[in-house]
């Protein structure tokens, strides 16, 4: 009968360490960083599009433009209110160039956007290495626009003048779902699909 007692002693304490070591990767207290990446750059297209409907490029010709961007880029730091909550910052930025030319001219419009945002996410049914979660964040977001014109004979006016491109509030808006996995501890990946700002990120999480 002892025997059996011991036996079941020992089982029972293997059965709270099998739970403890099954604990959710996110916890009250604990701090998340991730580092994205985002697609796609809808400014690359919309600047593009607003060129070819209000401007007159090369005047009557298709214009021979070079379009690039760099981004959409960001960085987001979330602290664990409770099991469930978390509160944090995420921090946002992309450009876009477009570059043309006429016989006379060297044409360079740049867009670069900045978004500043508080963000609140609820973790949903996260397991030992999976986090899911809704996010909604509120913030600032700036546009720089910037129009630049070389001439080999400056003589010669420009034939374009700087495009009168319109720009949205100065509001960082997003609302979305996403999740993480931890492939260890402290480190795995993110993605997250929302609306406002960016479709789809995806990158790197570090857990502390």
């Amino acid at each position: 009968m002892k025997r059996i007692y011991f036996i079941s002693l020992i089982v029972f304490a293997l059965s709270l360490n099998l739970v403890h070591s099954q604990t959710n990767c996110i916890s009250k207290g604990k701090s998340l960083i991730d580092v994205y990446y985002g697609f796609p750059n809808f400014y690359s297209n919309i600047i593009t599009q607003e060129y070819n409907n209000s401007y007159d490029l090369t005047r009557g010709v298709k214009p021979n433009y070079n379009i690039s961007g760099f981004g959409p880029i960001g960085l987001k730091y979330e602290y664990l209110l409770t099991d469930e909550i978390g509160l944090g910052l995420n921090l946002f930025y992309a450009s876009t160039s477009l570059k043309w030319s006429d016989a006379t001219y060297n044409y360079k419009t740049t867009v670069t956007r900045f978004r500043a945002a508080v963000t609140a996410n609820w973790h949903f049914s996260p397991t030992p290495d999976f986090d899911p979660y809704v996010m909604v964040h509120l913030g600032y977001a700036n546009f720089n626009y910037t129009f630049d014109q070389t001439s080999i004979n400056d003589s010669i006016p420009a034939i374009h003048p700087k495009p009168d491109l319109k720009f949205m509030l100065p509001v960082a808006m997003r609302i979305g779902i996403g999740a993480r996995y931890f492939f260890t501890k402290n480190i795995g990946i993110n993605a997250e699909v929302g609306l406002g700002g960016v479709v789809l990120t995806g990158g790197v999480s570090l857990k502390f």
